[in-house]
């Protein structure tokens, strides 16, 4: 799983999840996947899981967009098999009419992800994944965790193997940024939260020196959290540069080690 991609650096074969808490956010991101792929002379499938669409006043041939309800419903329930069997037809009609070049971004709507059935779409998504590396797609799915259940939440993030983020902030992980390159951290770095720490941390890496984390009141990493340091870590290796992580918890090293990330060049625990 990655998590520091821009949206512009997705390629065909791509599978990402757009997390987001803010609207205006969410549709900044998907104008800029849009206007990149038909910039690109690409085919671009568009399916808001809203009423309104960041790409409602663009005006091109390349773009189509969809209603969320029609895709992801059969008489007003969801079902994994008929949606993927929209995208599906949809895809082989496009890929007989002899074009090259998809791209496809949005996700189900609301009454979806609060369905008795939303933990079916952690299968769906795994689904899509075989789809969209069938068919070359660039694709991005939105989900809104105000109104997805945390639990669905945790494995649509898992079943994609590129993550992005558009929220304001989560309270639970609090970032300040001392320098440019020096971020103190305090509270969880969770699946829930590392949102918060991404674009700061993106930023500190293009400082182009070395990356000091300070972790002394953090009191919680998970799985997500450690991958998310360690691909850090691995961007910065690639420029000789490391990534320091000062008053690291004694719990840190052994969960590494376990987790078989302890290796991992660019990582330095102080």
């Amino acid at each position: 799983m990655r998590f520091m991609r821009a949206v512009t650096a997705l390629e065909p074969g791509d599978h990402a999840c757009l997390v987001y808490d803010d609207d205006a956010r969410r549709d900044a991101v998907l104008r800029q996947f849009v206007l990149e792929g038909l910039a690109r002379g690409q085919r671009v499938l568009c399916c808001p899981p809203t009423e309104t669409s960041a790409v409602d006043d663009l005006q091109a041939d390349g773009l189509a967009q969809f209603d969320a309800h029609d895709v992801y419903t059969d008489a007003g329930t969801f079902s994994v098999d008929y949606a993927l069997g929209r995208w599906r037809t949809t895809l082989d009609e496009l890929v007989a009419e002899g074009v090259e070049g998809l791209r496809a971004a949005g996700g189900p709507p609301a009454s979806v992800t609060t369905a008795d059935n939303a933990h079916a779409l952690t299968d769906y998504e795994r689904r899509v994944t075989e789809l969209i590396t069938e068919h070359g797609v660039v694709a991005v799915c939105v989900y809104d965790v105000r109104t997805t259940d945390p639990r669905t939440l945790l494995g649509v993030v898992d079943a994609h193997p590129t993550v992005l983020y558009a929220v304001q902030g989560d309270p639970r992980l609090v970032v300040e940024v001392r320098e440019p390159q020096s971020l103190d951290l305090r509270g969880s770095i969770e699946t829930a939260t590392i949102g918060t720490l991404v674009g700061p941390l993106m930023e500190a890496i293009a400082d182009e020196r070395d990356v000091e984390l300070d972790l002394r009141d953090v009191d919680f990493i998970d799985l997500a959290g450690l991958r998310l340091l360690v691909e850090a870590a691995a961007l910065l290796a690639g420029d000789e540069r490391k990534l320091v992580l000062v008053g690291s918890p004694s719990w840190l090293s052994p969960i590494l080690e376990m987790a078989e990330l302890d290796t991992r060049e660019g990582l330095v625990l102080q």
